[in-house]
């Protein structure tokens, strides 16, 4: 049987469907083209071109680490205390290859007499911000301070290298720069700049004896002519530090333990050397 001629509006169905299949196929080859072209472009521009609409769009380029109660890979000395009412130290497991002050930080303690805050500050960027102002947020107060145990940990020392670094006495209110100067001298003077490929650290050595304190800290810079505030620290999660409280039982984590146990001996301490005893701490 001979094929039945076509109707117009089936030969005009054929001839659309093959206009779209081409346009298909020339918008792929665009596509391809435009890639190969665009791709190298963007790698290299588009960073540059973030920076700026960062700068336009007011968006704050501030990334913050912040540390506590002891630096990042040394321990300064600092022993911790739990609150009255917190978690017995029994009840607490620690993990071999972390800093054991900072996990009992975790669980509800505070720094004993002595901890180190470290914020570490550097951009997403290129871009340059500058640390115009520090400030101390007493929370709380609280006298006499009372604890229910003490973990040591071993003598260490670090220090060095931070950009800026002060010595804070919450008794006294008493903010003091040590870094870089001829004798400790009052001021904050922080002049601090920080970006991505040139991070700056601020350290405050905390020191209490005679309460409890919850507190946080407010830090004011500048970037791209705007001026901003980031809190270190906060209502609901302060850094606290407890003064001296006597007649404590004492523990620490043996090397390679998960739990405390209790100190018998001066040398009982993670490191081995025993808890700190170079006077520098509060009278009991």
């Amino acid at each position: 049987m001979p094929d039945q001629p076509q109707s117009a509006d089936a030969t005009e169905v054929k001839r659309n469907t093959l206009s779209r299949r081409g346009l298909v196929v020339l918008w792929g080859a665009i596509v391809f083209v435009a890639g190969g072209i665009a791709t190298p472009l963007i790698a290299r521009y588009v960073p540059f071109v973030a920076d700026h609409v960062d700068q336009v769009v007011n968006v704050d380029p501030l990334v913050m680490v912040d540390l506590w109660p002891t630096t990042e890979g040394c321990d300064p000395s600092t022993s911790v205390a739990m609150p009255t009412g917190g978690p017995a130290i029994n009840t607490l497991a620690f993990d071999i290859s972390n800093d054991h002050s900072a996990e009992a930080v975790a669980a509800g303690a505070a720094a004993r007499e002595h901890g180190q805050l470290t914020m570490k500050l550097r951009t997403r960027d290129s871009s340059l911000i500058h640390v115009d102002d520090l400030q101390v947020i007493v929370l709380r107060r609280q006298s006499p301070p009372t604890a229910s145990w003490v973990l040591v940990t071993g003598e260490g020392g670090c220090g060095g290298g931070n950009d800026r670094e002060y010595n804070l006495n919450l008794d006294r209110s008493a903010l003091i720069r040590v870094d870089g100067v001829k004798g400790a001298h009052q001021g904050l003077d922080t002049n601090v700049d920080a970006s991505f490929d040139d991070p700056a650290q601020i350290v405050i050595n905390v020191s209490a004896c005679s309460a409890s304190y919850d507190f946080m800290i407010r830090l004011r810079y500048s970037y791209g002519g705007n001026s901003y505030i980031r809190d270190v620290g906060s209502e609901t999660h302060p850094y606290r530090i407890i003064g001296a409280v006597s007649g404590l039982r004492t523990y620490f984590v043996p090397v390679g333990g998960t739990h405390a146990v209790s100190v018998k001996h001066k040398t009982d301490t993670a490191s081995g050397v025993g808890p700190r005893t170079d006077g520098k701490k509060c009278s009991r």
